[in-house]
């Protein structure tokens, strides 16, 4: 299957043999498609098999949409059974979006038909097969949008591989980010999950963005509270061909029980680390003044370090600043390493560096996707905090 954009050449038609059906999408099939060899739609085959004259949202404009999921006045998209793209993709039915700066121009939509150009200002995209399931989720009934997992393949090539696994931690992660508030840092439900995602790349195979999404989502994590965690994990999980320090095995804020000491201690059975690699019982506590200044939150987090040091686990506590050094990072990734009875092994040092260089820049001082003709917007490509570091990490302490 493949999805072009109207932009495009006349699409892809499939080499697959006449003599041989192609397979087919069992989860409500339309019955269209038993007798459609070339498994292309048109507006009267849409009706026919019950769909609605909707638009479909996708690409970089669902991608924005997605972000404001969960902030006052945005209720969850309700997944959809539909599995073929409308047959035509209407500007005005998304004008309110629009005009509350929610979606930039030019917006984005996924349609059956090829259309000629217009002045409009949209990109429809062609979708000539029947996608697959789980690719659509319904705003209302006359407006659709592209799934939190579809949206991610739709927006992997137009984003670095470590940008596209922080949106991915994002969409499966506590938090979004809204730039327009004073404190983009904003709580909601996770979109979806790791494991939603790669069953999804499994049933999508074809799909533009599928290959690298697919790859991506392997070292993507559940559960993250902000993009200051996502980038502390990733550091220290990545392989080292990435510039991670390869320490696998670790979780984001997952439940531990706690010993019975520690509960007489915390009050509670069971508590949540920032980060823990649980075989090797070491947990990693992120420490932002952002978030962590106030003076019940400072009492609140000694607890938890007694809590957690009682039960038998080992507690770092890490802060931007060393999260910022080289030198840093290295010893508290040497520390987790002898936890767990291992050593962390860097064959080439002046390439790892190099690599772990660029990876911290990626993930600490990212100010969004760089600008290119289809490329997204500032406001939609931003996945990490904005830091009042500079460069400056590059100390020559580090470089040495």
């Amino acid at each position: 299957m493949r999805c072009k954009s109207a932009i495009e050449q006349p699409g892809h038609r499939s080499s697959r043999p006449t003599g041989k059906p192609p397979p087919r999408n069992h989860a409500n099939p339309p019955q269209a498609l038993a007798t459609d060899p070339d498994r292309r739609y048109n507006a009267d085959t849409f009706l026919r098999n019950g769909g609605r004259m909707t638009s479909l949202l996708s690409h970089i404009s669902a991608f924005e949409y997605w972000r404001h999921v969960g902030m006052p006045g945005f209720a969850t998209p309700e997944p959809s059974r539909t599995t073929i793209a409308p047959p035509n993709f209407a500007v005005s039915d998304f004008d309110w979006l629009v005009n509350t700066s929610v979606l930039s121009r030019p917006l984005h939509g996924l349609t059956s038909i090829k259309h000629k150009r217009t002045n409009e200002p949209a990109v429809r995209h062609v979708a000539y097969q029947e996608l697959p399931f789980g690719s659509v989720c319904s705003i209302s009934p006359e407006q659709r949008i592209a799934s939190p997992e579809l949206t991610i393949i739709q927006i992997a090539p137009l984003m670095s591989f470590t940008e596209l696994v922080c949106i991915i931690c994002e969409f499966c992660g506590l938090f979004t980010i809204n730039e327009s508030l004073e404190n983009p840092l904003v709580k909601r439900a996770p979109l979806t999950s790791v494991a939603k995602i790669t069953a999804f790349c499994q049933r999508a195979k074809g799909l533009t963005g599928i290959a690298k999404t697919a790859q991506a989502v392997k070292y993507a994590h559940d559960r993250s509270r902000s993009p200051m965690e996502t980038a502390a994990i990733l550091l220290f999980t990545l392989p080292q061909q990435r510039g991670g320090y390869s320490l696998s095995g670790a979780r984001l804020n997952r439940k531990i029980t706690l010993s019975p000491k520690a509960r007489k201690m915390a009050g509670i059975d069971r508590l949540e680390p920032d980060i823990v690699w649980p075989k090797a019982k070491s947990i990693v506590e992120y420490d932002s003044k952002a978030f962590h200044n106030q003076e019940a939150r400072i009492s609140n987090d000694a607890r938890r370090k007694n809590a957690f040091t009682a039960s038998g686990f080992r507690v770092i506590t890490l802060t931007s600043a060393q999260l910022n050094s080289k030198t840093e990072m290295d010893k508290i990734a040497t520390h987790i390493a002898a936890a767990a009875k291992k050593r962390v092994r860097i064959a080439k040092p002046a390439t790892f560096y190099a690599k772990q260089k660029l990876l911290r820049m990626e993930l600490l001082h990212c100010d969004g996707v760089h600008r290119k003709q289809h490329a997204l917007s500032e406001r939609a490509g931003q996945q990490v905090e904005r830091t009042k570091t500079s460069l400056s990490w590059l100390a020559d302490d580090d470089l040495a």
